[in-house]
């Protein structure tokens, strides 16, 4: 089962130019193909949201800077 399968309206932004590993982004793009996905970048806002959720010192640092603040 697909872990990414419904894209979700949101403001978005234009990224800078970026670059990544051509075989990275091939199977991304296998992927996509895969679940249905026509938007790599939705892809790439998935993912990110699934990194930030399982991260768990990536949450300790949000934690520790939004008690500073």
């Amino acid at each position: 089962m697909p872990i990414i399968s419904n894209q979700i309206k949101t403001k978005k932004i234009k990224l800078k130019s970026q670059e990544i590993d051509s075989n990275i982004y091939d199977e991304i793009n296998q992927y996509c193909e895969w679940v249905g996905i026509d938007d790599v970048s939705f892809f790439i806002e998935e993912a990110a949201r699934h990194v930030f959720k399982t991260d768990a010192d990536w949450k300790k640092h949000k934690k520790n800077v939004s008690e500073k603040v």
